[in-house]
C-alpha cells in the first residue's frame, strides 16, 4: 500500500511503537471507491463489510468510542456523526463518516485508505459548537526532530463565530488558550519525538487535555497541510507553495 505522510496509517504506528501519548485505536482497510454507490442509495457489499468490521472493533476498544478515517474526521458535524455508544445509529455515523470523508478529500490527492475506531476521550472543554462538539483545551505544535517552531491554541475565534449558542464563548476559547510553561515544554518535547518516529521533516501534531489533566496526541499531519494562524512566520504553507 502507497502511503502518504497524512494518513494516520504512516504515523500513527510510528508514535505508537516510540510510546507517545496515543488513544488506543484499530484500523480497518478499505477501498474508498468501493463504497461509493451507498451515495446513490445502491447495493454496496463494501459498506457493509465496513458495518459489521467497525461493530467488531467498537467491541474491542470497548464504548463509547470515536470514528473517523485515516486522513479526516466528521467531527464538525456533532457526536451523533462520530461518537459510537450503545444506544447510537452506528449506519447513520458511519454513513456520515463515509460522506463527509469523501466531500473532504474529493479533489485532494491524499484519498482515505482507512477507518480508525479509537478510544474516547472525555476533553477538558466549557462549551460546545457545531452541534454538540466540545471546544476543548487543544493546542497544535509545529515542529520537526530537532526543534519547536510554534505552538498555536487548536481552535481559532474565526472558525467557531456563528457555530455556537454560548453567549460567553470569546472569553471561554481565551480561557482555554492559557498554557504553562511546563505544559508548552512538554508537548513541545512529545512533538518533536513524533516527528523523528515520523521520520523527520516539519509536522503540525496536535494535542488534547482530558478532564483528568493528562495531554493526548491525537493527530498528526504535513506541516505544510496544515491551518496556521494569520501572522506567524513560520507559515509551512506558503513555504511550500512558493519553493514549487
Amino acid at each position: 500500500m502507497n502511503l502518504h505522510f497524512d494518513s494516520a496509517l504512516f504515523w500513527f504506528p510510528r508514535i505508537q511503537k516510540a510510546g507517545l501519548p496515543v488513544p488506543r485505536t484499530v484500523f480497518i482497510p478499505y477501498d474508498y471507491r468501493a463504497v461509493l454507490p451507498i451515495f446513490d442509495g445502491l447495493e454496496c457489499p463494501e459498506y457493509n463489510r465496513l458495518f459489521y468490521s467497525v461493530t467488531a472493533a467498537a467491541a474491542n476498544i470497548g464504548l463509547p468510542c470515536f470514528l473517523r478515517s485515516d486522513v479526516t474526521s466528521a467531527k464538525h458535524s456533532g457526536p451523533k456523526a462520530y461518537k459510537i455508544t450503545a444506544g447510537g445509529d452506528l449506519n447513520d455515523q458511519l454513513a456520515k463518516t463515509l460522506e463527509e470523508t469523501e466531500l473532504k478529500t474529493f479533489c485532494h490527492y491524499e484519498k482515505p485508505k482507512a477507518l480508525m475506531v479509537r478510544e474516547w476521550l472525555d476533553l477538558r472543554h466549557e462549551f460546545t459548537a457545531f452541534n454538540g462538539l466540545a471546544i476543548s483545551r487543544e493546542f497544535r505544535v509545529f515542529a520537526d526532530n530537532l526543534r519547536v517552531f510554534c505552538v498555536h491554541p487548536y481552535w481559532p475565534k474565526e472558525a467557531i463565530k456563528g457555530y455556537t449558542d454560548d453567549p460567553n464563548w470569546e472569553k471561554k476559547v481565551d480561557d482555554l488558550s492559557v498554557i504553562s510553561p511546563t505544559t508548552l515544554i512538554s508537548i513541545g518535547e512529545t512533538a518533536i519525538a513524533a516527528a523523528k518516529a515520523a521520520e523527520g521533516g516539519k509536522w503540525s501534531v496536535d494535542f488534547a487535555q482530558d478532564i483528568a489533566g493528562k495531554w493526548w496526541l491525537t493527530d498528526m499531519a504535513l506541516a505544510q497541510s496544515s491551518y496556521h494562524f494569520p501572522g506567524c512566520e513560520n507559515n509551512f504553507k506558503k513555504e511550500f507553495s512558493e519553493r514549487a
